[in-house]
């Protein structure tokens, strides 16, 4: 159970950096910081609360929910701000899909037509990550068993 509690911080850390270099905006950065980073901070705590109280029990893993994690986290990389130029003028952010996809420039003035189904998604799906990241966590936290004597 230790090894999986430091596993999963290590992939909290390493999703911190990707958020963060994904989407190197001030908007971006804000909600990260905001909504982000202290559900990461809530779920951490509660994955060592749940760890170091099971040290010799063993779990199963929800291979179907932390899929879904993983599909919305990239999703949610790919819906981020990535151009926000103008964006104190009212002026909406171009995603970083555009930005990959499309022919938005990733920094400077650009005319392109904004997807803006795609970046208004944005928002809903930060919320659906961080949904599913505490669900998985509930799903360990309810699938952990003793382990049986080995005698």
């Amino acid at each position: 159970m230790i090894k999986f509690g430091l596993v999963l911080t290590i992939y909290f850390c390493l999703s911190v950096v990707l958020f963060l270099i994904a989407s190197n905006t001030i908007i971006g950065f804000i909600v990260y910081t905001v909504v982000l980073y202290p559900l990461y901070a809530i779920a951490l705590a509660w994955l060592w609360t749940i760890v170091l109280q099971s040290r010799t029990k063993t779990f199963r893993i929800k291979y179907r929910i932390w899929s879904i994690a993983l599909a919305l986290q990239v999703a949610t990389i790919l819906m981020s701000p990535g151009n926000c130029f103008r964006a104190k003028d009212g002026a909406p952010c171009y995603s970083n899909l555009q930005i990959l996809l499309g022919n938005a420039p990733r920094s400077g003035p650009s005319d392109i037509p904004h997807w803006t189904l795609v970046e208004h998604a944005f928002p809903g799906l930060l919320l659906a990550y961080g949904v599913a990241i505490l669900v998985g966590l509930w799903s360990v936290a309810k699938n952990v068993k003793c382990i049986p004597d080995q005698n």
